[in-house]
């Protein structure tokens, strides 16, 4: 159950995103850019701690299904228990804003280019 929902949390900072900049798309004077970017990093600093908080609890559900008898592996070529050489480095607290921040300005340029299509399709309407 931690899988998913550390999957889900991980999805969601980019639907999340999208999200923000269809709202920001539909109706700017009701989201301004300040408003846009504040909730961006507030949630996403929310869905990274989520992530942070369940990685061990992840990585215990992976150890407990490859351990199982038999291997609850989808392919049998595949090893049923890998043997993880991981070391996890958790942002601090302060900083657990800047992943939203990220896929925001990721898809900012997708914004812009709509934008552009949206000001000359109004242009040509006119």
């Amino acid at each position: 159950m931690s899988t998913l929902i550390s999957y889900t949390c991980e999805v969601l900072i980019w639907v999340l995103a999208v999200i923000l900049l269809v709202v920001r798309f539909i109706s700017p004077t009701r989201m301004p850019w300040w408003l846009m970017v504040a909730f961006a990093a507030l949630l996403s600093s929310l869905l990274v701690t989520v992530i942070q908080g369940l990685t061990f609890k992840v990585e215990e559900e992976l150890l407990a299904a490859c351990l199982a008898d038999p291997p609850q592996v989808a392919n049998p070529a595949i090893e049923p228990c890998p043997m993880r050489l991981i070391d996890y480095y958790f942002l601090p607290w302060y900083l657990r804003w800047i992943a939203g921040l990220f896929v925001l300005a990721l898809l900012l340029p997708i914004y812009g280019l709509l934008y552009v299509v949206k000001k000359r399709h109004r242009a040509f309407a006119a």
